[in-house]
């Protein structure tokens, strides 16, 4: 069975992406908007020029290593060319 060990912080993430660049260990959420305080939470309402997540795994836990400005963050994905790290964000 699943067991949670860790809650993050979110505002309305649409994905994640997990990925390891020189055996560390990283997770990216990308986040569509700034909820509102009132109404549609984590629906398609919100403020949507916000950022998305990375967050760093420091050998207990993750904590957030970068913010990504992005507007209407959708997805990242991790990729290598040449054996050089990049992820990208679609908004």
């Amino acid at each position: 069975a699943l067991v949670p060990f860790q809650k993050l912080s979110t505002s309305a993430a649409r994905s994640s992406e997990v990925f390891t660049i020189n055996g560390q260990h990283y997770l990216a959420i990308a986040q569509f908007a700034d909820d509102f305080t009132e109404g549609n939470k984590g629906l398609d309402g919100g403020k949507s020029e916000y950022h998305s997540l990375i967050y760093r795994w420091n050998g207990t836990q993750f904590e957030v290593f970068q913010k990504v400005p992005s507007h209407g963050g959708r997805d990242f994905e991790y990729f290598e060319i040449n054996k050089v790290p990049y992820l990208a964000l679609a908004n």
